[in-house]
C-alpha cells in the first residue's frame, strides 16, 4: 500500500482500497516459509517422476493457454 492513497488510481471507477488484516510483514514471512518447507520440495519430487511440466507464463492469455495445452499434450 502506498501511504495516502485510498483509492485505486488505475481503475476508472476508482474503488476504495482495503488491506486485509493479515496482510503484514509477519504473515507474508510465514507464508514464504511454509512455501519453502512444503511446496517448493514438490518441484523436484514431480520432476524426478517425469511429471513436472514447465511453461513460460508471460504473454497474452491466449499465448499462455496455447503453451499450457501443448505442455499437457492437448494442443491441436
Amino acid at each position: 500500500a502506498t501511504p495516502g492513497i485510498t483509492r485505486c488510481t488505475r481503475c476508472a471507477e476508482a474503488p476504495l482500497l482495503t488491506q486485509r488484516p493479515d496482510d503484514n510483514e509477519q504473515t507474508v514471512t510465514r507464508r514464504l516459509a511454509v512455501y519453502d518447507e512444503q511446496t517448493r520440495p514438490l518441484i523436484e519430487h514431480y520432476r524426478a517422476q517425469g511429471l513436472l511440466r514447465s511453461i513460460d507464463a508471460q504473454g497474452s492469455v491466449e499465448a499462455v493457454m496455447a503453451r499450457l495445452l501443448q505442455a499437457l499434450g492437448i494442443s491441436d
